[in-house]
């Protein structure tokens, strides 16, 4: 987890998850520079991505996975959506996760 943009791909770079859960609307760098950047990184170019906005009018779905998204998704979102996105994007679809969300 990261507060900012450059913070979250420094991140992902250091310590490279299975996936990652990118909001467009970021401080410092915003959520296209930052899938950008994971992109160009040798470290987490295939890492699938899952992108989150809240202005599901200034991108689409199609817009995203162009730009190198695996999955889109506009706010506000259910849990269990956001859950079985997650899910689909794992290498090791055995993966369980919580059915809480906090």
């Amino acid at each position: 987890m990261a507060a900012d943009g450059p913070t979250g791909l420094q991140s992902a770079v250091d310590d490279p998850p299975e996936v990652i859960l990118l909001d467009i609307g970021l401080p410092g760098m915003d959520g296209w520079q930052v899938l950008e950047g994971l992109r160009t990184e040798s470290l987490t170019a295939r890492i699938p991505v899952l992108l989150l906005t809240g202005h599901a009018d200034q991108c689409s779905s199609a817009d995203a996975r162009r730009r190198g998204a695996a999955a889109f998704m506009t706010k506000p979102f259910q849990p269990e959506a956001l859950r079985r996105q997650v899910l689909g994007l794992l290498p090791d679809a055995s993966v369980e996760l919580p059915t809480e969300v906090a």
